[in-house]
């Protein structure tokens, strides 16, 4: 029955349902399978059976696996012919002298090592020194630009007084003045 239901699920859902009943996935993973499994019965069930499956076998002490299966597995598990026999090695031994958060302790420890060399080792930048003849320049080039500016506003408020306020605002006030006087007045 396990082969039927697992024939409708893709290899990698089975593969995070066994990481996850084993107590080897992520905390990502471990949230998509229960989202998946709370979708879907079978993949519950399938989840059930592994977490079952998980329980036997840890139960398992090492008196009980006969010498030769652990010595089979490790000819094959060690075996000179796969190729970065070193590494393997060196990594499931690392693996089962730390235990299953090794490589979270050791991912931790890199990005910990990288954002401290950073800080330690960042240059400064050097901040651009100015010499007495260039600031003498700024000022003169902001003098003649206030002085430009202040041309500007003189023009325009002379032209706003004469022409706006004179012709346009004056003659409109007269003449509303007038209207309001003869209606008054009776004239």
């Amino acid at each position: 029955m396990q082969k039927k239901d697992s024939n409708n699920i893709n290899q990698k859902l089975v593969d995070k349902l066994i990481n996850v009943a084993y107590g080897d996935a992520g905390l990502i993973d471990r949230f998509y399978v229960v989202w998946k499994a709370s979708q879907n019965k079978t993949i519950k069930n399938l989840l059930e059976e592994y977490k079952n499956t998980a329980k036997v076998v840890h139960c398992v002490k090492n008196e009980d696996v006969p010498i030769q299966l652990t010595q089979i597995i490790k000819h094959k598990t060690f075996s000179k012919e796969q190729p970065g026999f070193f590494i393997s090695k060196i990594s499931s031994l690392f693996y089962l002298l730390l235990g299953k958060r090794a490589i979270t302790a050791a991912v931790f420890g890199i990005i910990l090592t990288i954002i401290v060399s950073f800080l330690i080792f960042r240059e400064p930048v050097p901040a651009h020194k100015y010499s007495r003849t260039e600031i003498d320049l700024a000022k003169k080039q902001f003098k003649l630009s206030m002085a430009i500016i202040g041309k500007a506003f003189e023009k325009a408020e002379k032209s706003f007084t004469d022409e706006i306020l004179d012709k346009q605002v004056n003659q409109k006030l007269s003449r509303g003045y007038y209207l309001v006087n003869n209606i008054l007045i009776g004239g």
